[in-house]
C-alpha cells in the first residue's frame, strides 16, 4: 500500500506539457475573440468622450452668449468670444474665462483634431477639425459620410 501511495505521489507532480499547451491555446483563442471587443469599446469610449466635451462647449458658449446679451458678462481683458459667424479655434484661455478649467478639451478620437465654434447670432455649433475636414459634434452629431463619430 505504501508503494502505490509513493508512486501515486510521483506521478501527480505537475501539468503535462500536453496540458499545458491546451490550456495556452484556450487562452490564445479567448484573447483573439476579447481583443477586438475591448478595441470597439474603447474606441466608442474616446468618441461619447469627444462628443460629451463637444456639449460641454456648446453649454458654456450658450451660456455665455445669454450673459453677454444681458449685459452681465464678464470675460477677463483680452478674451471675447467670436460672435462673426467664422469659425473660431475654441482655446484653454477662453476655456478658463468660461470655467471650464484651465486648458481646452483635447479630441481623443484623433490628436490631429481641435474643437472649434462658430457663432451665427443665437445659432452656435461645435466643431472639430484638423485644418481639411471639419465635423459638427453640437449641437448634434454630423453624419457626414466618414464622420469618424457618426454612429
Amino acid at each position: 500500500m505504501k508503494d502505490l501511495k509513493k508512486r501515486l505521489k510521483k506521478a501527480n507532480k505537475g501539468f503535462s506539457l500536453v496540458e499545458l499547451i491546451i490550456v495556452i491555446a484556450i487562452m490564445a483563442i479567448l484573447a483573439g475573440v476579447l481583443a477586438p471587443q475591448f478595441i470597439k469599446h474603447i474606441n466608442n469610449s474616446k468618441k461619447s468622450s469627444d462628443i460629451q466635451n463637444a456639449q460641454m462647449i456648446y453649454d458654456a458658449l450658450s451660456s455665455a452668449i445669454s450673459e453677454q446679451e444681458a449685459g452681465t458678462l464678464s470675460l477677463p481683458a483680452g478674451v471675447t468670444i467670436n460672435t462673426s459667424n467664422t469659425e473660431t479655434e475654441f482655446t484653454g484661455t477662453l476655456a478658463a474665462a468660461l470655467n471650464m478649467g484651465n486648458a481646452a478639451p483635447a479630441v481623443k478620437v484623433d490628436k490631429n483634431y481641435k474643437f472649434y465654434y462658430k457663432i451665427n447670432k443665437t445659432i452656435i455649433e461645435v466643431y472639430v477639425n484638423d485644418g481639411t475636414n471639419n465635423y459638427m459634434l453640437a449641437p448634434s452629431v454630423s453624419t457626414t459620410s466618414g464622420c469618424p463619430w457618426s454612429n
